[in-house]
């Protein structure tokens, strides 16, 4: 079956019974409203109980938390404590994190009352350089994605999907974002930073959630979803506190790019989302990168 026909995982109450019994969980089962695709999420209590799709893919993204949350919190990065990991499959046939609840909420990048996007940086900078060693006796872990920018964009080229103005931008910009001459330093990575997975609070705080494709990989590929409102100010922080090669914002924008195009060329449930993404980064890519690139005109 493929993973986006397996529907979500509804908890029955016998389900829900044996399952707080055997972990001490107090309290009733509440869904959480989430965009999330791999989980159904419940709070029970003060802790959060997530629940994969039965289907390896998304079972894989919850044997990665597992492994990556411990290490996370180990290094002083704030994230929801790991209460336990249930592996056995006796309540549900498949395997569930429970989590200490997280406070907080996303902000929409396009909200007029921003955030504090410095201590995104600050956060990521905190993940790249305190989070040494993950144990991972089974590879749980993801590997590095890789990125076929280049790949996409002819292939978006072929199919017609772009705009000339669209066209127009990605030719200005390509010169300056070639690809690596040589591999990076690797560093551990959430690898799915963006709005749903930052939880904000009214004083300031920020969290980081959802763990699922943790995996060692380039730093600038950390910023691949950071939305184009914010990213100036992010990288700008993260820059101020980790130092960076001289051709990592260019990379950054190919991350970006290259996760735009993909979405664009698979038709993906994100592709209209991604078409809007391509338009802001056109808006700022020039600055960001202190070079000549075209913007998109309507």
């Amino acid at each position: 079956m493929n993973a986006e026909t397996v529907p979500f995982p509804e908890v029955r109450p016998d389900q829900a019974r044996a399952f707080s019994h055997k972990h001490g969980l107090v309290g009733e089962w509440h869904r959480i409203a989430s965009r999330g695709i791999v989980h159904s999420v419940y709070r029970v209590g003060d802790a959060v109980v997530k629940i994969p799709r039965d289907h390896p893919e998304w079972v894989c993204d919850t044997l990665t938390e597992a492994v990556a949350v411990p290490a996370v919190v180990a290094a002083g990065v704030p994230t929801p404590k790991l209460i336990a990991f249930d592996a056995s499959r006796e309540d549900f046939p498949v395997p569930v994190l429970i989590l200490e609840l997280a406070h907080g909420s996303p902000v929409d990048p396009s909200d007029p009352v921003r955030p504090d996007v410095d201590l995104l940086g600050q956060r990521l900078a905190q993940v790249h350089t305190l989070v040494r060693h993950v144990p991972d006796p089974n590879g749980w872990l993801d590997g590095p994605g890789d990125e076929h920018f280049e790949d996409r964009f002819e292939q978006a080229v072929s199919l017609l999907l772009l705009t000339p103005s669209e066209r127009a931008f990605l030719d200005s910009v390509r010169p300056h974002i070639a690809a690596p001459s040589q591999a990076c330093s690797e560093v551990f990575l959430h690898n799915d930073v963006h709005e749903n997975n930052l939880l904000w609070t009214a004083h300031g705080s920020l969290t980081l959630i959802d763990w699922g494709d943790a995996a060692w990989g380039d730093p600038a590929s950390e910023f691949t979803r950071i939305p184009t409102e914010w990213l100036e100010e992010t990288v700008a922080s993260y820059e101020r506190l980790v130092s960076t090669d001289v051709a990592f914002r260019r990379r950054v924008v190919r991350c970006q790019l290259d996760n735009i195009l993909s979405n664009i060329v698979r038709g993906s449930r994100w592709a209209a989302e991604s078409q809007v993404r391509l338009h802001r980064l056109s808006e700022v890519c020039g600055d960001f990168l202190g070079a000549p690139v075209s913007r998109i005109t309507a």
